[in-house]
């Protein structure tokens, strides 16, 4: 299964390598956080709903879009998911940012 890199928007067969190989990508947590971010499986279960007018703060916000927001189509719930994810993602990386790891990171999607 070929994919493109978040990075660089090129096919690669192992994104762990080519991260390492082709971005210098050598911070582990940093590493971690993209893998998440291609296969999709940021956590956004706490993250409140992004919906307008919308006041949900629950434990479950992949539940919630689905049941509680009838009024949008699929591929609008799939939108907001997404934007949800890469919101987790870019906070998570400056997180990461703000320990001053030892090993430098390469990525500036949180700048």
């Amino acid at each position: 299964m070929v994919n493109d890199c978040l990075l660089c928007k090129m096919p690669y067969l192992a994104l762990n390598k080519h991260l390492q190989r082709n971005h210098s990508v050598h911070n582990a947590d940093e590493r971690r956080i993209l893998l998440l971010m291609a296969n999709g499986r940021m956590n956004i279960r706490l993250h409140p709903c992004i919906i307008s007018g919308c006041n949900y703060s629950g434990t479950r916000l992949d539940r919630h879009m689905d049941r509680d927001h009838v009024e949008l189509s699929r591929e609008k719930i799939n939108v907001a998911v997404q934007q949800v994810k890469m919101k987790m993602a870019k906070k998570e990386l400056h997180d990461l940012r703000l320990t001053n790891p030892d090993i430098g990171m390469i990525t500036s999607w949180d700048v």
